[in-house]
């Protein structure tokens, strides 16, 4: 009851993903170097019932990821 993790809340979707409405300024990895133990990933299944991870669907995704599609 005495430990607390550093989290970050839509950490896939970063400016260094190339997000155009990015919720995070670091990649997941520069996440985890800066101390961050926590990854809240938002997942779905695309059209083709694959696993993305996106912002509530993938219309969605697809409008504030900008340049990239997320990995």
């Amino acid at each position: 009851h005495d430990v607390c993790f550093l989290t970050a809340h839509n950490a896939y979707a970063s400016m260094a993903h190339g997000y155009r409405y990015a919720q995070q300024r670091l990649s997941l990895k520069d996440q985890l170097d800066a101390g961050v133990r926590g990854l809240m990933l938002d997942t779905h299944l695309d059209s083709n019932n694959r696993v993305i991870l996106c912002h509530r669907n993938e219309t969605v995704n697809k409008f504030i990821c900008g340049v990239k599609e997320p990995t």
